[in-house]
Order: structure tokens, then C-alpha cells, then sequence
């Protein structure tokens, strides 16, 4: 479905936006962004499994995919001897 990072990245920003919108209650009310509202500390991102704090949501996605083992996306890779197409090297996990 996405073939690296950037590119789920890219599909949340730009089609899921709804699911980020910030309720911290602070700063711009009309907008809701965010990535404006951790950027400016109103709000931190915490890994559920662990509870550690992070400055970004990068910082975030990498801590869980190294420390937790949960993979966000999945790599395709060509391989045409055993499947025809293209064989799955990670599980994916998207909610």
C-alpha cells in the first residue's frame, strides 16, 4: 500500500486530517493544527506502550518502530520466482 514512510506520511497529512486535529483547548482555535500545537509545546506526544515523551511526531514514529517493534508500513520488493509480483518483508499496521 505505501512503499516507505514519507509516503504514509504524506496519505495522513493529506487525507486523514480530521483524526489530528488538536483538542488541547490552546492557541489557534480555528485551526486545530497539531503540528503547530506540539511545535510550540502546548501539547506532548507520548508513546502509549511506554509512556516516554517526545518532541516530535517523527521522534515518536521512529521510538515505536526500534523500541516497541511495531512496524508502520510495509516494503515491497520484487520478487517474481515466488509470487508473480511483488513479496510483503514487514507486517503493516495502520488504525
Amino acid at each position: 500500500m505505501f512503499g516507505d514512510i514519507s509516503e504514509l506520511l504524506d496519505h495522513k497529512m493529506e487525507h486523514c486530517k480530521l483524526r489530528f486535529t488538536c483538542k488541547c483547548g490552546v492557541g489557534d482555535e480555528q485551526s486545530g493544527d497539531l503540528a503547530t500545537s506540539v511545535e510550540e509545546g502546548l501539547v506532548k506526544l507520548v508513546c502509549i506502550l511506554c509512556k516516554k515523551p517526545f518532541a516530535s511526531a517523527w521522534d515518536l514514529v521512529v521510538h515505536v518502530q526500534e523500541s516497541h517493534e511495531v512496524h508502520l508500513y510495509e516494503l515491497k520488493t520484487k520478487n517474481s520466482r515466488q509470487t508473480g509480483g511483488y513479496g510483503h518483508s514487514q507486517a503493516m499496521l495502520i488504525e
